[in-house]
Formats: C-alpha cells, structure tokens, sequence
C-alpha cells in the first residue's frame, strides 16, 4: 500500500472531527507541534528502515538548523509520532509507522526542504560506507557488517536517490565501498546490479570513482558467475588505473583480473596477473590487498602443482589477516589451508581449519565462508564415508550458496550430494544430481584431485549401473533443470 492515508478515511462518527480519518489525526498530532519538533519530523522521512541518531545533525539540519535533536525526538515520541527500535548491542535508533511517514513526507515536500535533506541523506551514507571499507579490513569487522545489515533499507534509498537524480557519482562512491558487504553479507546481485545501473547511466565521472566501481562490478559478477562481464569490467578498471598511474590500483585489479581469467579457464594467464600483483603490492602498503592476492596466487599454484608454494602463501596470508584482526580474511585462509592438508593427508588438520573457519564465519554471519567450510567439512565426512554428515553439511551449504545465487558453490554441493545418492544405492538421482551440477558450473574445481577422482569414479560406476542409455537419460534430465529446480532437488534427495 504506497498511499495508506487515502484509504484510511472511515472513521467512527462518534469520534471528534479532527479523529474522523487518520490524515486528520495526523494534521491535529502535527499542529500540536512546536515548529521545531514539527521540522525534524518531516525530514526524518527520508531515512527509510531506521534513523541512527549520529545522522540528525548533519542530515536533519541540513535545510535548517534545529537545535536540541535528542529534546526534539522525546517531543515526537511523546506524540506518538515516532518510535525506539528495539536494542540489544547496537547503537539507539528511531522510527515511525509507515502512515506517519506518508503524512510527514509530504509537510517535506510542502515545505520544499525534499532535495536538500535527501541530498544530505545521500552524502551522509555515503561517507559512512566510506568509513566501514576503511574499518571492516581489521577487528571492527563484526561490528561494521552487523551496522550495514541494519542500515540496508538507507543504503537502498540513498542508492535509489543516486540513481533517480542523477547523482552517479555519489552512487557509484556508495556502491563500491560497500563490496565488502555486498560480498560477505549475501547481497551480490543486488550490489552488482546497482554498479551496473549508475555505470550505464553515469555521465562525466571523477576516473578514480569510475575504475573503483568497475573493479568492484568485476568482482561481483565473478561472485555470481557472469565470468565475461567479470574479464571485461576488470580490464577496464585495469586500463583506467594504469592511466591514472596508480600502483595501488593497477594491482588490485590485476588481482581482480586472475580471479576472473581462473573463472573462465584462463589459467597461465592468471598464474601471471596474480604474480605481478604479488609484486607489485609487496612495494605498496595495502596489507589486506596483499594477503588477499597472496591467498589466489595460492590457488593458482596448487592448480599448476605447485603444492609446497601454495602452502606458505596461504599461511604467509593468514599471518597477515590474524595480525589484522580480519575474521573473514582468517577464515577464508583456513578453509584454502584445510583443502591442503587434506590433499596432504593430513585430516586432523584439516578438519581443525574447516571447524575453525565455519565458527568464524557463524560469528560474522557470513553465509558465503560458512558454506565453503561445510564443504570442507561435508568432504571431511566424505572420506570417513559418513554419508549421512556428508549429506547434512553439503545441503546446510546448498541452502546457503542458493540464496545469493552463488552457482560455483551450488554445483560443488549438487556434486557432493550426487555421490551421497550413490553411496545410498539412488543411482538415477545420483546421475541427476551430477548433471544438474555440471550444467550450472562446468567443471567447478574441486578442492584436490582425491575429490575429482571420487566424482569420476561415482560417474563412472552409475554408467555402468544404469547401462550407457538411462546414466545419460538422468544426467540430461538433471543438465535442464533451472537453478531453483536443482536447488530444490538437492534439498529434497534422500
């Protein structure tokens, strides 16, 4: 319902006049005001979800100044015009019913203070976004991601009010500074759909911002599976931050440019980007960066069989995010560390960093980690042919992967529960399973050859099973059907 208030107009008869329909109530509420109260009211429609109170200064006053805010906020609440959320470990916040917001909207827009207190809005969000990219690399990560997750509804109206009023610019400044949460928190698409919009419609753009956001869209998309968009907005991003002679930069998006050129296969060419971000960042002075590009040249090491030089990259980067304080960072580098003592035999070990890196990431709420580490633990269970643990952690992941439409991660889980159906003696789910898989992400790395070995050794006995003709009926069955279909027929198997 966009417009409550016009429909709320029936009132009881025996009621006074001004309480007759709710926009009166609202006008009678509003003129017992003082005009100060009355001022804040109306330009604290535009937070949208919540109203922390560190924005009313630079926000609310911005179309005039007020004065004693928090005397202000009693006043309305005192009205009953706006309420406390709630608080457990969070900093106070404001709201008000949805019918109240209508009505005190439009007193803003009467009033003519709309685009400069949106404005505001806009520039307030965005320098805290600012703030949290700088923040969330160290240990005020928890405490940064839980303050976006609440502020998700502002960050969405800032970004709107960027996208509508042709403030690019600004947007594309909020948009990417928020890849960390776009990333960590689940909301990918969302993020990339929103660099793409101000991207398309954006005209003269500071470079620096443009190749940032670029970058940033690189990544996202490489997150979703959009490997093409990937390669080409990194190259781009790439090609600006050489222009601009900045070092920083020009590493980042190499690093940004082998994740995607892995993405698609390109392997020697990424072994060489991630090499010369390694590089390049040892000179700079971006610990974060680093340990992250030290982390995928790891990855692209073990790919060309180089174990032993995997290996201390990965703890050369997870010393760097623990002396950070990086939770998220830590816990991606043990679950790359589990997967290498695993191939080294060293299950213990493994299972430790699996273990360790899903409780981080439980902490963090981070569905992203936490699915990778059940894999590892999903895997861990494999090898112990606990089938029935194997399955648990695989669909707990599946679950997790398929909500932000994380397709490499939901193919590894269709994969892993395709050999759960055939260790239970499910031969035809099991041949669907691997080919709804392999349909949503052709040949999704597995962590070591010891697990891609298994899934062809599953394959090949469920030919034999089933004879040539039916394997290739259910591996076909399996290759059409969509995401949310393979998703729901994961969940469901057994």
């Amino acid at each position: 319902l966009d417009r409550r208030l016009e429909l709320l107009v029936d009132g009881p008869r025996d009621l006074p006049e001004r309480q007759r329909t709710m926009r009166d109530t609202l006008r009678w509420s509003c003129e017992l005001l003082e005009p100060e109260p009355r001022a804040l009211l109306r330009r604290l429609t535009v937070f949208a979800g919540g109203v922390p109170l560190d924005a009313l200064q630079p926000v609310c006053e911005a179309a005039g100044a007020l004065g004693g805010g928090l005397r202000h906020l009693a006043a309305l609440a005192d009205h009953s015009l706006l309420l406390q959320l709630p608080s457990e470990r969070c900093e106070a916040r404001a709201t008000m019913l949805e019918s109240v917001r209508e009505y005190a909207h439009e007193l803003l827009v009467a009033a003519g203070e709309l685009d400069v207190t949106a404005q505001a809005h806009l520039e307030y969000y965005v320098d805290l976004a600012d703030r949290a990219r700088r923040e969330i690399k160290g240990p005020s990560q928890e405490a940064w991601l839980e303050r976006l997750r609440r502020e998700h509804d502002n960050l969405r109206a800032a970004l709107g009010r960027a996208a509508e009023h042709g403030h690019a610019e600004s947007g594309l400044r909020l948009a990417a500074a928020l890849s960390a949460f776009w990333d960590f928190a689940g909301h990918r698409r969302e993020g990339l759909a929103w660099l793409e919009h101000l991207l398309a419609t954006a005209g003269e753009v500071a470079p620096d911002v443009r190749a940032e956001a670029l970058h940033v869209a690189a990544s996202l998309a490489w997150r979703v599976g959009s490997s093409e968009l990937a390669v080409t907005r990194q190259r781009q991003s790439l090609q600006l931050f050489r222009e601009l002679r900045n070092p920083l930069g020009v590493a980042n998006a190499m690093r940004g440019l082998g994740i995607a050129l892995d993405g698609q296969g390109s392997y020697a060419e990424s072994l060489l980007m991630f090499e010369e971000a390694v590089a390049l960042l040892r000179k700079q002075d971006d610990p974060e960066l680093l340990a992250s590009a030290l982390l995928h040249l790891g990855v692209g090491l073990a790919r060309h069989g180089d174990a032993r030089r995997a290996a201390a990259l990965y703890e050369e980067a997870l010393a760097q995010y623990r002396q950070m304080g990086n939770a998220l960072g830590t816990a991606h580098c043990l679950i790359n560390l589990g997967n290498r003592a695993k191939a080294d035999g060293g299950l213990a070990l493994a299972q430790a960093r699996y273990e360790e890196a899903a409780a981080i990431a439980r902490r963090l709420d981070s569905p992203f980690h936490l699915a990778a580490a059940l894999i590892g633990l999903g895997d861990m269970a494999r090898i112990r042919n606990d089938t029935a643990a194997a399955a648990a952690h695989c669909r707990e992941s599946l679950r997790l992967f398929a909500v932000p439409d994380e397709r490499q991660g939901v193919a590894v889980c269709l994969r892993m529960l395709g050999w759960v159906a055939w260790m239970e003696g499910r031969s035809e789910a099991a041949a669907r399973l691997y080919g709804a898989g392999e349909a949503l992400w052709p040949d999704a790395p597995a962590a070591d050859k010891d697990e891609e070995e298994v899934h062809i050794q599953a394959c090949t006995a469920l030919r034999a099973q089933l004879g040539n003709d039916r394997f290739v009926a259910a591996y076909q069955a399996g290759g059409h059907l969509s995401p949310d279909e393979a998703v729901a027929e994961g969940l469901a198997a057994g």
